[in-house]
């Protein structure tokens, strides 16, 4: 049983509902999160499972909440030692 539930969890974990690049602007390095275009469905079905299940856990869906929560989480580890901006629109994202 514990193999199952081990490679189950390394199935989970290459599921990939973000995506992390490193760009080059006006000369200054940015890091660029984004919603990867397989994104919703993936978190519909997590978040269905999770309530079937009776987990209470959720995938944040909404791109401004997912947004707010990122630069929120960011600003707790960081403080104010970096820049944070939300860019584009929820097309852009999802």
């Amino acid at each position: 049983m514990s193999r199952l539930l081990a490679t189950t969890g390394n199935l989970i974990d290459r599921i990939r509902i973000n995506e992390l690049t490193r760009e080059i602007r006006d000369g200054r390095a940015l890091w660029i999160k984004r919603r990867t275009a397989g994104a919703r469905p993936i978190i519909h079905a997590a978040n269905g499972f999770f309530r079937l299940v009776g987990n209470p856990v959720v995938v944040l869906g909404g791109v401004d909440e997912w947004r707010n929560w990122e630069i929120d989480c960011f600003h707790r580890l960081h403080g104010e030692a970096f820049a944070i901006f939300a860019h584009g629109t929820q097309d852009d994202l999802c």
